[in-house]
């Protein structure tokens, strides 16, 4: 199944049509919207064109081929509970190491950084010289789920792609042909939790207990807003043992915010809007903004940054 939205397939194929293609790319979508599986179908159009088959690029990658090089961020063990991810100057020196050296089995070398906003301030100095002074016959793609948490200084350097969810339509289209077996009433709650994004629907539709999951992190922030404060303590220590699992609740969270804003945005009859909502909403949205931010871009103590969110989240 092609997970990639067809308005975003129609650009690369326009990109590879160019007479220049562009050395450097970063790829901005949120997790699980096809970021990969473009880059992957980016390097299949520049080097077997658009009858080429990704099949070919997978083997090369899975292979270990030297002329495509993935760099993923380096997970770092900071107390028993709290793990560090980050993309260190070794991995990208490595990297470019091998820019001196023509290809060898393809016609051109390609450097895929996933999750590029975790790249600190030493390595994304190191990567900086190459984007600067572009060698024939490399080009990086760097992916990221935020253009606000990559670094100016290489964003400003990239030619930018955004990658949107599907169209209710499209997703629907796409979930048919592959002939998933959930029901409607499955499949619209797997709309509404994935927005749309292609690879995180597909595991939803095999795993209903990721469906259950998003279900108990609605459930704990709409208990979480009338707490006590006592309680809200009590949870954040308790959620903050696992940093992934923070993360991914309060990017739950931040998606149930950014929905519930939408909705009431799009009502046409301004006496139904309930302003007073919306803007409690976008105090809630900010603030578990400012906490993902302190979580991959800090290396503040996670239990401190959901202690300070917890606390501060009032209906």
């Amino acid at each position: 199944m092609n997970l990639i939205a067809s308005k975003t397939k129609k650009y690369l194929i326009n990109i590879t049509g160019l007479r220049k293609i562009p050395h450097a790319l970063l790829f901005i979508g949120p997790e699980g919207s096809g970021k990969f599986e473009a880059a992957v179908d980016l390097i299949r159009l520049v080097e077997f064109g658009r009858e080429g088959d990704s099949q070919r690029v997978k083997k090369l990658i899975k292979s270990g081929s030297p002329d495509i090089i993935i760099i993923e961020a380096e997970k770092e063990s900071l107390t028993d509970s709290e793990i560090r991810k980050e993309i260190k100057i070794d991995q990208i020196e490595k990297a470019i190491a091998t820019l001196k050296f023509f290809p060898y089995q393809l016609k051109n070398r390609f450097i895929i950084i996933n999750e590029a906003e975790l790249m600190n301030e030493t390595s994304a100095n190191a990567l900086l010289k190459s984007l600067e002074e572009p060698s024939p016959n490399n080009y990086f793609i760097l992916l990221s789920s935020s253009h606000d948490l990559v670094r100016d200084t290489i964003s400003s350097r990239c030619v930018i792609i955004r990658f949107f969810p599907l169209g209710s339509k499209e997703f629907f289209s796409k979930m048919d042909k592959i002939n998933c077996k959930s029901d409607a009433s499955v499949m619209e709650q797997i709309y509404f939790w994935t927005m749309g994004r292609q690879r995180l629907s597909l595991e939803m539709a095999k795993n209903p207990d990721l469906i259950k999951a998003k279900e108990e992190n609605r459930n704990l922030l709409k208990s979480l807003l009338v707490l006590p404060d006592y309680k809200r303590l009590s949870t954040a220590k308790e959620l903050s043992q696992n940093r992934r699992k923070l993360v991914e609740t309060l990017l739950d969270w931040e998606m149930l915010s950014a929905n519930n804003i939408r909705k009431q945005l799009l009502l046409l009859d301004s006496e139904s809007k309930n302003n007073n909502f919306v803007l409690k909403m976008v105090k809630i949205a900010k603030l578990i903004r400012a906490a993902l931010n302190k979580l991959i871009k800090s290396n503040a103590k996670q239990q401190v940054i959901a202690e300070e969110l917890f606390m501060n989240l009032h209906w």
